[in-house]
Formats: C-alpha cells, sequence, structure tokens
C-alpha cells in the first residue's frame, strides 16, 4: 500500500511537476520534522513553488489547523509565486481510486485563508 506521500509525488510528476519528500526522519528522537515545521513536500514548475503538507482524510483537519496556526505558513506564502497546500488522501468508494482533497492557503486582507481546491 502505498502512502499518502508517495500519492502526493506520483500525482504530482504526472502533472509535470519536479517534486521531492522535504520532511526528514529524525533517529536518536523517532520523530519526522517537516521543513520550516509546515511542510513534507516541495514542488517546482509552471512558474511557481508549491509547498505540501501531505496526509490521509481522517487527519485533514489536523493538518489544516496546523497550517493555519504555524508562523511560518505566513513566511512562505510572502514569498512571490509560492502556494501553500494540503493534501488530503481517501479512497473513494463509487471507483476504489484515490483521491486527494486539496486546501489552499492565502492571505487576503493580512489574513491567513483556507479553500478547499475544486477538483
Amino acid at each position: 500500500m502505498s502512502s499518502p506521500t508517495s500519492r502526493t509525488l506520483k500525482r504530482l510528476r504526472e502533472q509535470g511537476y519536479t517534486a521531492d519528500v522535504v520532511e526528514r526522519w529524525i533517529p536518536r528522537a523517532r520523530v519526522r520534522k517537516d521543513f520550516l515545521g509546515i511542510l513534507d513536500i516541495i514542488s517546482v514548475g509552471r512558474g511557481k513553488i508549491c509547498g505540501i503538507q501531505t496526509t490521509d482524510g481522517s487527519n485533514m483537519s489536523k493538518r489544516v489547523k496546523k497550517l493555519m496556526g504555524h508562523e511560518n505558513s505566513r513566511v512562505w506564502l510572502s514569498v512571490p509565486n509560492t502556494v501553500l497546500q494540503a493534501w488530503g488522501w481517501r479512497k473513494l468508494a463509487k471507483t476504489g481510486r484515490w483521491e486527494p482533497r486539496i486546501i489552499n492557503f492565502c492571505i487576503k486582507n493580512n489574513i491567513l485563508v483556507a479553500r478547499t481546491q475544486k477538483t
């Protein structure tokens, strides 16, 4: 079975993006550390740099809350041509296929906003 991270990488690469994992495993502490405390994957393409937090569908609300509350979300989005997203993977009952629910983050009127992307 594939992980949310591997499914995300596969989808991004199929869409023509260059992408790689930026979270790291710290063996002594037995924990994973996200890049800037918020990112699992960075992808580059189509004139933008996208930072992604990826998870399974059941943990999506936790990841959205994490990104909404972390100061580095604003730091990431303050750089021109950057995108911040959370991808929550779920298996659709009708088709049996894995599909992501994608939440886009942006700053509107100096407020961090999260919006579901239409697929």
